[in-house]
């Protein structure tokens, strides 16, 4: 029996476990041997490596920052807010480019390297 692990096309591991080296290929077209934490490692070129530890923390910090930024926003979508239709679509508008912020930022290093939507840009 040998160790394996399954990742998808990013690289990102899906399952491990272990198999008889002649069945390894029944695991998916992406596969190696060896032994992983799908947490802090994931595969590129084949090859096991540790993810950007710092890329995640990051990516928390800005999704931390975002997710206060829509609630600080949460009263502008009930019905009887004190809003014009234009303004309450501006806000739907301005709050959907904070939830995709994070997609946008997928090898930050830094928190000032994110650009925050503004208002009034929509």
């Amino acid at each position: 029996m040998i160790n394996y692990i399954a990742y998808n096309d990013d690289g990102d591991i899906i399952k491990t476990g272990k198999c008889k080296a002649s069945s390894m290929h029944l695991q998916g077209d992406n596969v190696i041997e060896g032994v992983a934490d799908d947490q802090t490692q994931k595969v590129v070129d084949g090859k096991l490596v540790d993810k950007d530890t710092n890329n995640s923390i990051v990516l928390e910090e800005l999704r931390l920052y975002r997710n206060q930024m829509i609630a600080d926003t949460d009263w502008t979508q009930i019905p009887d807010a004190p809003l014009t239709k234009a303004k309450k679509d501006q806000y739907k508008r301005y709050r959907t480019a904070l939830r995709d912020l994070p997609s946008k930022y997928d090898t930050i290093t830094s928190i000032e390297e994110v650009t925050f939507p503004n208002l009034e840009d929509f």
